[in-house]
């Protein structure tokens, strides 16, 4: 399924997704690294979605007697949250990368940090709007408060 930028599905490309093809495409790279893997694929929104944690639970069951050591463990992902710059053109699409290893605690890098050595870390940072701290504030739904209506 595709989504456009602003997080729309087109009509066009509804069940166009062949599981079997990518199912066959994830055999075919693990195949050719010859090492062990686990593949785990969320089709859906909840609680398999990133950031939340539901897909490592499913992956802590699936290892059988072997526990994960977070320690000796990291996640790479590309969504870091990192604003835009002169040397990034574009801010990324989200910070659920990010989020889901510290959920998890893992240690995260980005695929720069991780394959390229990039020593410094780039900018980043949350969404600007946080709604706990919002209603933390203890401001009216309304403003001016009262006023309903127009």
């Amino acid at each position: 399924m595709k989504r456009t930028a602003e997080g729309k599905v087109k009509d066009r490309d509804v069940g166009k997704v062949d599981k079997n093809g990518f199912k066959r495409k994830v055999e075919a790279i693990v195949a050719k690294l010859g090492v062990p893997a686990q593949a785990f694929v969320s089709l859906g929104e909840g609680h398999y979605r990133k950031p939340c944690t539901g897909m490592w639970k499913e992956l802590e069951e699936a290892n059988g007697e072997v526990a994960i050591d977070v320690g000796k463990s990291m996640y790479v992902g590309d969504a870091a949250g990192r604003h835009k710059t002169k040397s990034r053109p574009k801010k990324d699409h989200s910070c659920a990368d990010r989020f889901f290893a510290a959920n998890v605690g893992l240690k995260f890098q980005t695929p720069e940090e991780f394959f390229l050595d990039q020593s410094t870390p780039e900018p980043w940072g949350p969404p600007s709007f946080d709604p706990t701290e919002f209603f933390k504030k203890k401001k009216p739904l309304l403003e001016p408060e009262g006023r309903q209506g127009g």
